[in-house]
């Protein structure tokens, strides 16, 4: 269904000469990203959202009923050309992909991280926006009684982020009456089956995962307004984190990031911008914190 929701109009702040202003804008989604995506995109790019709402969990889901192929990057742009293929006039395809995951610097905790695309088949542009946050409301666990269901809840934060419950007999998705869950829990345990809580990360019904996709919209939104300066280019931007600051204490190289390598996606040109920091921290550094 491809249709453009009028209660999301909004004044634009992006003028005609931009490649993307007064285009269409086809969102593809079938979990309610539009209700972020397209005011944003209306109001900084001057486009006209319309939805295009797919399968899109044939590219994975994050219950497990299907494996997501490949990296989180390329399901995004399996959606992307999926949108592209579905649609029959000139537009930008845009699309979301999320992933929760071990934070890298914090093992026991989880970070979601949320892309968002926009691609212009006819250009041949792809630009990707990026978004990081701890997930708070993160959590998957076995609960044996009513205490640690409702410790699993409180976890979730329910019932504004929806449950998830796993009984071995079927998999109950979009979970958000306390009665509905415990009905469930109840008879699982009847049956002599421990079942399992999670969080429902679809963005539909999570909140805060939703609020991290309008984030990842705006860095894909700064990217396609920010320009080469050699061939004048849409999407200039980050590229590579180089890693190395050096110890204020001992002058060791850290994993502290102390330059930036920006690039643009059409003549490859490249700049190094310095971060503000001057030194690391030695509570960063394996020789003075081994």
């Amino acid at each position: 269904m491809i249709g453009a929701p009028a209660a999301f109009e909004t004044r634009s702040e992006c003028s005609g000469a931009h490649p993307f202003a007064g285009r269409r804008a086809i969102i593809v989604t079938k979990h309610g990203k539009e209700r972020v995506l397209d005011p944003l995109l209306r109001r900084r790019l001057g486009m006209y959202p319309e939805l295009l709402q797919l399968d899109t969990d044939r590219f994975g889901t994050f219950t497990g009923e299907i494996a997501r192929a490949g990296s989180q990057l390329d399901a995004l742009r399996a959606k992307l050309r999926a949108g592209a293929e579905a649609t029959y006039y000139d537009a930008v395809i845009v699309a979301s992909e999320g992933s929760f995951s071990v934070d890298p610097f914090f093992p026991v905790a989880t970070i979601d991280i949320e892309l968002v695309g926009l691609y212009d088949p006819s250009a041949e542009i792809e630009i990707v926006g990026r978004a990081v946050a701890p997930a708070v409301h993160a959590f998957s666990g076995e609960v044996t009684d009513e205490g640690g269901l409702e410790r699993a809840l409180a976890r979730i934060g329910f019932p504004e982020h929806a449950a998830v419950l796993h009984d071995r007999l079927a998999t109950h998705k979009g979970l958000r009456e306390r009665d509905r869950l415990l009905a469930l829990a109840r008879a699982a345990w009847r049956r002599g089956v421990t079942p399992r809580i999670e969080s429902d990360a679809r963005a539909s019904m999570n909140p805060t995962r939703m609020a991290l996709i309008s984030t990842a919209c705006e860095d894909a939104i700064a990217l396609a307004r920010s320009r080469c300066s050699r061939c004048d280019a849409i999407g200039f931007g980050l590229r590579e984190l180089q890693r190395g600051l050096r110890c204020r204490d001992c002058g060791t190289a850290t994993d502290m990031v102390c330059t930036e390598l920006w690039g643009c996606p059409c003549c490859g040109s490249t700049e190094q911008r310095a971060r503000p920091e001057e030194y690391a921290e030695p509570a960063s550094c394996t020789h003075c914190n081994p």
